[in-house]
């Protein structure tokens, strides 16, 4: 029985790994985040087809470190999501994610002394295994903030759906638009608005430089567009200006 608990902990963090990979790649991409894809594919090809310690001891590492880092996130950048399985991870981070991560880390850690390679266990996955498999993969999806979001977007459709300003604000600021413009995540932005799917953000040009930058964030499916305003736009009239940027 312990032999078939510790083998279906390789297969429950090879089904997560698959399960970020999904949700990353049906998310805006950037160099960041086609890393973690790359890692995470890797880990999962490697995890089925082979027993090399070396396998094992990355797949933990990563799973420690990415456990440390979520608890770092939680206390330093409270409002930032995670973007553990894409834009489904763009809510803050709390202590359920810190506490999901560490126990797939502890899963990681249990499945090193396993003899069998993920494919071998699959071949025997009817029985006792598949029921502890989906009696773990359930407890996961108890303390997953995805589950909630992935509900919520099937029900309502992304132009009468409530986000939460906090959340775009968190997948803005992991974007690489964000990042090439090299603003503080403290700095407020001028203004704030919505039309239907898309939440606008305005915030000035830093560097000394002058004019805007508009942002402009799907609520559908977390893309980040951003268009620079030169200072002869942002000194027309507020009213006028709205229409100006919409057009962007």
């Amino acid at each position: 029985m312990t032999r078939v608990l510790l083998e279906t902990q390789l297969l429950v963090v090879a089904f997560m790994f698959v399960l970020a990979v999904l949700g990353k790649l049906h998310a805006p991409k950037d160099k960041v985040r086609i890393l973690y894809v790359l890692v995470e594919s890797t880990l999962v090809v490697l995890l089925l087809v082979s027993t090399h310690p070396l396998v094992r001891l990355a797949t933990a590492t990563l799973m420690i470190s990415a456990t440390w880092v979520l608890g770092e996130m939680r206390t330093l950048r409270p409002g930032q999501g995670c973007g553990c399985f894409g834009v489904l991870s763009s809510s803050p981070v709390t202590r359920m994610t810190v506490l999901r991560t560490g126990l797939l880390a502890l899963a990681a850690i249990a499945a090193f002394p396993v003899e069998r390679t993920g494919l071998e266990i699959l071949a025997d996955l009817p029985g006792w295994r598949s029921l502890l498999f989906m009696a773990e993969v359930g407890l996961i999806a108890a303390i997953s903030p995805e589950i909630s979001m992935a509900i919520r977007r099937q029900r309502t459709p992304c132009e009468r759906r409530f986000v939460p300003l906090r959340e775009t604000l968190a997948v803005l600021h992991a974007s690489e638009p964000w990042r090439r413009h090299g603003l503080s995540r403290k700095t407020e932005p001028v203004e704030v608005w919505r039309e239907l799917c898309w939440r606008f953000f305005v915030y000035p040009l830093e560097g000394g430089e002058r004019g805007e930058v508009v942002f402009v964030v799907s609520l559908a499916d977390g893309q980040v567009r951003a268009a620079p305003v030169d200072a002869e736009l942002s000194a027309m009239p507020r009213g006028d200006l709205a229409l100006a940027r919409s057009s962007l």
